[in-house]
């Protein structure tokens, strides 16, 4: 399911990327949520594809479409593609194969490489790294300390949507947060396919940078979880000291110092560490942005061998871009 609007160069990025999956019994719902650029043009390029279904709407929400999606789809799995980001061509070829060798399992994700600055600067995640599977808590899912994934990088049961209900309209940026939340708790199993099958693009204007509004959100993913009062406080003062952060990070330091102000969190030794830093000038802040920038714009930082895979990377989706 792709909903979009107004990324209508990113989006025919995107397409194509469905175009070229090795594995290709797959139907896509596409939904126009409002754009007012060319995006029913991108629409129309792609519509000899049978496989594509488009939509138009006027602008409904992320959840909203979703849901619609869910009401038309045939699929006995739901998988996600955001309209800034491409699949890998194995990409459900792996999910297929994972999915067919555990055949309980009802939630998986994948690695993703992560595109910045016009180039690969990472991966999301560390393919060493511990990570839990089979059946876990629905709390889990809330953070990426536990299992780190995003939207476009997961694939979920469709009758494990059925039995626990369509995506929270209320909840545009955190409503796919809440769904994996509650199909964990559930009881359905979760598994990670630690390669990286798609390439995740971070840039200016993606809605999850509304890191105030993202924080009000997640008390619907945290009572979805059903947890105990302490528990759910402590994640509840995770996401409002990443909410912190990412405002900092981009040179709103007065918004986020009224954020700390006002949200219902202790005042510990870390809030006010936080809060000190930001008191920082904007221009200082932004000074070291632009450091960082630079740094990263330079060229590969990793390993020569990864460096060489990066590139090899950059070069099979640069065309499509």
């Amino acid at each position: 399911m792709m909903p979009t609007r107004s990324r209508a160069p990113m989006l025919r990025s995107a397409f194509k990327s469905l175009q070229w999956q090795t594995f290709g019994d797959f139907e896509v719902i596409a939904m126009d949520d409002g754009s007012t650029d060319d995006t029913p043009k991108v629409f129309d390029e792609f519509s000899s594809d049978k496989r594509f279904r488009f939509h138009k709407f006027p602008p409904t929400g992320v959840a909203k479409c979703r849901n619609f999606a869910l009401g038309v789809s045939k699929g006995l799995w739901i998988d996600f593609l955001d309209d800034d980001d491409l699949w890998l061509p194995k990409r459900l070829e792996e999910f297929k194969k994972a999915a067919d060798a555990k055949p309980s399992y009802g939630f998986w994700y994948s690695n993703a490489y992560v595109w910045r600055f016009d180039r690969i600067v990472g991966r999301f995640f560390d393919p060493a790294r511990a990570i839990p599977e089979g059946k876990v808590p629905g709390w889990y899912a809330i953070g990426e300390d536990h299992l780190p994934y995003v939207t476009t990088n997961m694939s979920i049961r469709a009758d494990a949507v059925e039995k626990v209900g369509k995506f929270h309209e209320d909840s545009p940026i955190l409503a796919d947060t809440d769904m994996v939340v509650r199909v964990l708790t559930a009881g359905y199993e979760t598994g990670v396919i630690r390669e990286p099958l798609a390439v995740r693009r971070l840039h200016d204007a993606q809605v999850t940078r509304d890191h105030t509004k993202a924080f009000k959100e997640s008390a619907v993913p945290l009572a979805s979880a059903k947890l105990p009062p302490a528990e759910e406080a402590a994640l509840r003062r995770r996401y409002a000291h990443d909410a912190a952060v990412y405002l900092i990070k981009g040179l709103e330091p007065d918004k986020a110092r009224v954020f700390l102000e006002t949200a219902p969190i202790p005042h510990d030794a870390a809030y006010w560490q936080l809060y000190a830093a930001a008191l920082t000038p904007r221009p200082v802040l932004a000074a070291l942005r632009a450091a960082r920038a630079a740094f990263l714009k330079k060229g590969p930082v990793a390993p020569p061998a990864r460096s060489l895979e990066f590139a090899a990377v950059e070069e099979l989706v640069r065309p499509l871009m």
